[in-house]
């Protein structure tokens, strides 16, 4: 009994030995789990941080977005306007051809007239010889009959009769041929006519064949003043954005289309920037030193430009809107528009790329 005693006092030690190891082993458990549940909620806080940014940045990139979409659809709807544009100018010179062709015919059929009423002209030339032999004939018939007079009253009568006749048929002839005369110098004013107006079509024909710029091609811009290219600052999409320029680095912002224009402003240029596919326009102000920027292509005489020819390369380039040119600004250097004065500062080089 003392020794069960003893061990039951050993495992009772023992026993509570083990119960505090547990307890102290339990409360480093609980303080391990108080830290992991205080990281996780500071990783938990942090996650829904850079969730919260995540979310910011694709609203921003789903706006960026959006206006690019926006900027896109404006491009597609200048590009099918172009498009349209140069359908309408691709069909009346197919008119203009067409016309020509028919004017052509024209003459042709005009010239075999001619040629036909000549002849007839040189037929009734050869009848009316032979009706003046005739009448030559007649009339020394005539003096045979005086001669003969006294041999009978009824044949001189009727020589006198056959004379009438030949009078009549010769006033009649000549009437026909006064007619005929008048029908030739109508088909002569007629061919003249026709001549005149296939010279117009075939000057016209020559000279859009012998448009210098092509709408496919891309040009650039330099100042004979200074060296320097027509440029858009760092490329900026942004309306009304100021025209620089700068030395050549070849980038899209410094490269250019030219497009052609028809109707009654045949002469005139789109010039329209390859990087923003924006139009070159000045301000609807008449005023001198406005700057030339960049605007939406709207179609108007602010945006059109003719390219007036200095040299080989070389042109002013003037404004429908009010007549005054391009000039790099003595005082800023910027692009503005002035009055022209055959200077350097208005001259411009522009160069196939």
């Amino acid at each position: 009994l003392g020794n069960s005693k003893q061990e039951l006092a050993d495992v009772s030690a023992k026993l509570a030995s083990e119960q505090q190891q547990f307890e102290n082993s339990l409360g480093n458990s609980k303080q391990e789990l108080a830290d992991a549940s205080a990281k996780l909620a500071s990783e938990q806080q942090q996650f829904e941080k850079e969730l919260g940014n995540s979310k910011q940045e694709l609203a921003d990139v789903s706006a960026k977005l959006a206006s690019e979409q926006q900027q896109y659809k404006q491009l597609e709807q200048s590009l099918a306007e172009s498009k349209s544009k140069l359908a309408n100018i691709s069909e009346q010179l197919a008119n203009e051809q067409q016309q020509s062709q028919e004017l052509q015919q024209s003459l042709e059929a005009a010239k075999h007239d001619l040629t036909t009423v000549s002849d007839q002209f040189n037929s009734e030339q050869q009848k009316r010889q032979q009706c003046e032999q005739e009448l030559e004939g007649s009339k020394q018939e005539l003096a045979t009959v005086i001669e003969k007079i006294n041999s009978g009253q009824q044949q001189c009568q009727q020589l006198q009769q056959d004379l009438e006749k030949s009078k009549q048929d010769l006033a009649s002839f000549s009437n026909q041929l006064h007619g005929e005369q008048q029908q030739c110098k109508k088909l002569e004013s007629s061919l003249e006519n026709a001549r005149k107006k296939m010279s117009e079509l075939s000057q016209q024909f020559e000279k859009s064949k012998s448009n210098k710029f092509q709408p496919e091609k891309a040009y650039s811009i330099k100042s004979i003043n200074n060296g320097k290219f027509l440029d858009i600052p760092k490329g900026s999409l942004k309306h009304n954005t100021p025209i620089g320029q700068d030395d050549w680095n070849g980038g899209k912002n410094q490269q250019w289309y030219l497009q052609p224009l028809g109707g009654e402003d045949s002469e005139y240029y789109h010039i329209f920037s390859i990087k923003t596919k924006k139009c070159l326009g000045i301000s609807v102000s008449d005023d001198k030193d406005t700057v030339l920027n960049q605007y939406q292509c709207y179609g108007t005489d602010n945006q059109k430009w003719k390219l007036i020819p200095i040299s080989e390369n070389n042109f002013a380039i003037q404004c429908k809107q009010n007549g005054l040119m391009l000039e790099v600004s003595k005082k800023t250097t910027k692009i503005i528009q002035q009055e022209s004065n055959n200077t350097d500062t208005q001259h411009w080089e522009l160069a196939e790329l």
